[in-house]
């Protein structure tokens, strides 16, 4: 693979050697000129065509000033492959035209974005740099869906670094969220089954990866496609943080009121990866039940009655299903040492599956003897 640099009055080419931490230029000589190395605070620009319409090479910072180079348009399109999100990018609106508006976060907004060079849709979350949002929180962001690549998480296709914005694309996904769906109807009792499992998967996968995802709720629980209960994704990994990181609660909120893990709401109170079963537990009663667990006005009202909260056996007293009402009660304990894991939740939900294909496989066995 061969890229060149075009200058006045010749040019000079370069091959491409792909490596496990950079990208490596080397003259005609084999001599290593450029070394792209796969960091945060590397940056790379993407050269178009005039027309706009095509890839035609990249530019890399040497010596604090851009320098650019061509390459041929299969090769650079596997250059890409490989580079993207591992690398931020800049200029995305060189790349990406806005579509439409899609939803607002706490820190910025998230928009439904369109490749001009492709024409693929895509989710782009835009996020302003300030004092309430820095570049160590973007990175942080970045970095868990990097490491955090699963089937059941949104898929982090680029980022890039501006002047004064950061951008995450996404994959885009076509179905609504649970909180959508939730509004329109009632789930049925196996539903809610398909749904919450992949969800305990995605969260059990967290963990296992040494990270917590600190905001459960309806509205982070996408589907990939409409209408298909199997295509369950999670978005928004801002507040996820590494487990080795949490350390003690300092006074302050990091979540979504309503799904709160008691010891999140009380100062100098260490806290680990139960704070995501809380907020699992409360999401599952509210898929049975159809209605949120904390009724309030507002959500100063919503945050009062969960910083109250104790666990009461009324709360799960009118759930019918076993496996159910087992998993909400172990989620919803006040106490995390006596909250279940991800890991014995998935564990358990399983085995009541199997228990469960193998009572009908008897029962079917019975009424044809």
């Amino acid at each position: 693979m061969i890229c060149i640099k075009k200058n006045l009055l010749f040019h000079d080419s370069f091959s491409v050697e792909f490596l496990s931490d950079s990208i490596r230029l080397s003259n005609s000589k084999k001599m290593v000129q450029h070394k792209i190395k796969l960091l945060e605070d590397t940056t790379i620009e993407w050269k178009l065509s005039k027309c706009q319409q095509k890839l035609t090479g990249f530019g890399i910072l040497v010596n604090g000033l851009w320098e650019y180079f061509d390459m041929e348009r299969s090769h650079l399109e596997l250059f890409k492959q490989f580079l993207d999100a591992k690398i931020s990018y800049r200029n995305i609106h060189k790349i990406y035209q806005m579509v439409s508006f899609c939803g607002r976060g706490t820190y910025g907004h998230v928009f439904k974005y369109q490749n001009r060079l492709t024409e693929e849709y895509v989710a782009c979350k835009s996020l302003k740099m300030g004092s309430a949002y820095k570049y160590e929180d973007f990175m942080r962001e970045v970095k868990a869906l990097q490491r955090l690549k699963h089937p059941k998480i949104v898929k982090m296709k680029e980022y890039y670094v501006e002047s004064k914005h950061f951008y995450i694309v996404m994959e885009y996904l076509e179905g609504r969220s649970l909180k959508e769906l939730l509004k329109s109807r009632n789930l049925k009792e196996q539903e809610i089954f398909i749904i919450f499992k992949q969800v305990l998967v995605c969260i059990n996968h967290i963990h296992k990866e040494g990270y917590v995802y600190r905001d459960i709720k309806q509205e982070n629980v996408l589907f990939g496609e409409t209408d298909n209960l199997q295509t369950v994704k999670l978005i928004d990994f801002g507040l996820t943080e590494k487990k080795s990181d949490l350390g003690v609660w300092q006074n302050r909120v990091c979540g979504t009121p309503g799904y709160l893990a008691p010891e999140m709401l009380k100062p100098q109170n260490t806290c680990n990866d139960k704070i995501d079963m809380f907020g699992l537990g409360i999401l599952l009663w509210e898929m049975i039940h159809n209605c949120r667990f904390f009724q309030g006005g507002n959500l100063d009202e919503v945050l009062r009655l969960n910083e109250k909260y104790t666990f009461c056996q009324e709360y799960t007293q009118n759930i019918e299903n076993p496996t159910l009402k087992y998993l909400v009660e172990r989620m919803l304990q006040q106490n995390p040492e006596d909250r279940i894991s991800s890991a014995d939740a998935l564990s358990y939900l399983s085995s009541a599956e199997r228990n469960s294909c193998e009572c009908r496989k008897n029962y079917d066995n019975d009424s044809t003897d």
